[in-house]
C-alpha cells in the first residue's frame, strides 16, 4: 500500500488527538489518586489547636488591614497573627501597631536581620507560640473555612508541610491576569500537585510544623525564591510535603506586563540558581529542572531554524507533541482546579498553552540578570490593588 500525504495527515491527526486525550486522562487520574491518598492521612479536627499565621510585610498599607480583619472571620478561632515588618516606609508598621490595641490575636515585630521575606520567616519562628504555622502574603484572602479544612491534614504524622491551591482575586481584570490564573491552575495540577514526581512549594498559603522547619535549618535568608529553596531542603532531608487543592487561597496577580515580566525574571533567576545549588547538594529533581531550563533555551533556536529551513518534520514530531501534551493537561487542570466545563476548558486551555510560551522570553532574560548582577538579582515588588474588607 502506497503511503500518500493524506495518510500522513490523517495519521498525525489521530496521533495528536490521542496525545491530548491521554495527557488529560493522566491529569484526571493523578488528581483523583493524589486526593484519595491524602484523605487516608487526615486526623480528627481539633478546634483547640493553636495555628500561628505568619505574614511578612514590606510597604503593604493598601491591603494588610483587610487581610488581618478577614483572618478574624475564620471558623477555626484559636489563632495568633504574627506580622514581621521589613522596615516599611509607607506607614504599614504604624498602622499595624495601632491595630494591636484592637485585635488581641495580632502581634507585630520589626525585622532584625537582613532584608527580604526569607529572613522574616526565620524570625517569625522565634515568636510562634504553637507548633503549627500558616504562611500567607500580605494581600492573601482566606475563605472562612480555610484553616478548619486544612488542619486535619497538617496534623497528620505523615505530613510535614501542606500546600493549598490558590486562585486570582483579579482573575478577570484583563487578559494577562486571566492567562496567569489559568497557568497557575496548570501548575497546581502538574508541579504543586506532584505530577512531575514531587510537589513544588509556593511561598504563600502553606502550613508547616515548626519542629520540621527548625530541623532543616529554616530558610536561606539570601534566596530569591524562598519556596524553591525550602522544598529542596525538605526533600533532601526526607520530609513529607503534600498538596491540597481546596479550599483555595485568594491572591492578587500582576496586572501589567511590566510587573509580570519582572516577577517572572526574579522567579526564574532564583529557580535556576537554587537548582544549581540543589544539584551540588545531590538533589536529582534539581538536576531535572536544570535540564528543563536547558531544553527550553535550546528549543527556541531549533524552532527558528526549522521554520527558515522548511524542515517541517522536526517541528511535527518533536515540538508539536510536547505542546499538545501540555494542552491536554491544561484542559484537565482548568476543569479540576477552576471548575470549568470541559467545553470551555478546551477553548481556554488552548490560549493557556500559547501563553505558556512566554518562558522562551523570560528564561534568557533571567540568565542575563544572573550574569549582569553576578548572582545578586534584585527583588521586585509587584503593585497591589486596594481591597475593601467587604469585597
Amino acid at each position: 500500500m502506497e503511503i500518500t500525504p493524506i495518510h500522513i495527515v490523517v495519521g498525525l491527526s489521530v496521533f495528536y488527538i490521542l496525545i491530548i486525550i491521554v495527557s488529560a486522562l493522566v491529569g484526571f487520574l493523578h488528581y483523583m489518586y493524589r486526593n484519595y491518598r491524602l484523605e487516608q492521612l487526615a486526623e480528627p479536627y481539633d478546634k483547640e489547636t493553636l495555628v500561628s499565621i505568619i505574614i511578612p510585610v514590606y510597604n503593604e498599607i493598601e491591603v494588610i488591614e483587610t487581610t488581618i480583619r478577614k483572618l478574624l472571620k475564620q471558623t477555626h478561632k484559636n489563632i495568633e497573627i504574627i506580622v514581621i515588618d521589613d522596615h516599611s516606609t509607607d506607614g504599614t508598621y504604624e498602622l499595624l501597631v495601632s491595630l494591636m490595641d484592637e485585635i488581641p490575636q495580632l502581634r507585630v515585630y520589626r525585622k532584625k536581620g537582613v532584608p527580604r521575606k526569607p529572613q522574616s520567616l526565620n524570625e517569625a519562628l522565634d515568636y510562634m507560640t504553637g507548633d503549627i504555622a500558616l504562611v500567607i502574603d500580605a494581600d492573601t484572602i482566606l475563605p472562612e473555612n480555610y484553616i478548619e479544612n486544612h488542619l486535619p491534614y497538617i496534623m497528620s504524622p505523615f505530613v510535614d508541610v501542606l500546600l493549598s491551591g490558590y486562585i486570582g482575586l483579579n482573575r478577570n481584570q484583563n487578559i494577562l491576569t486571566r492567562m496567569q490564573d489559568n497557568m497557575f491552575a496548570w501548575a497546581q495540577l502538574v508541579t504543586h500537585g506532584g505530577l512531575i514526581g514531587r510537589s513544588l512549594l509556593i511561598g504563600n498559603g502553606f502550613f508547616f510544623k515548626k519542629k520540621v522547619i527548625r530541623a532543616i535549618g529554616g530558610w536561606d535568608p539570601y534566596t530569591l525564591v524562598d519556596d524553591f529553596s525550602l522544598v529542596t531542603k525538605l526533600y533532601l532531608m526526607k520530609k513529607k510535603l503534600w498538596f491540597k487543592d481546596y479550599p483555595q487561597t485568594i491572591i492578587q496577580l500582576p496586572y501589567t506586563w511590566h510587573d509580570f515580566i519582572k516577577q517572572q525574571i526574579r522567579w526564574f533567576a532564583g529557580g535556576i540558581m537554587e537548582a544549581i545549588s540543589g544539584v551540588i547538594w545531590g538533589d536529582m529533581m534539581a538536576l531535572a529542572l536544570l535540564i528543563f531550563f536547558s531544553i527550553v533555551i535550546a528549543v527556541l533556536p531549533v524552532l527558528i531554524i526549522t521554520i527558515f529551513t522548511h524542515i517541517s518534520w522536526v517541528f511535527l514530531v518533536t515540538y508539536v507533541p510536547v505542546v499538545l501534551a501540555i494542552y491536554g493537561l491544561s484542559i484537565a487542570s482548568l476543569n479540576l482546579e477552576r471548575d470549568m466545563p470541559i467545553g470551555k476548558a478546551i477553548i481556554e486551555g488552548l490560549w493557556t498553552t500559547i501563553f505558556l510560551h512566554y518562558v522562551y522570553i523570560v528564561i534568557p532574560l533571567a540568565l542575563w540578570d544572573i550574569i549582569k548582577n553576578r548572582g545578586n538579582v534584585p527583588w521586585y515588588k509587584v503593585k497591589r490593588l486596594e481591597v475593601k474588607e467587604d469585597e
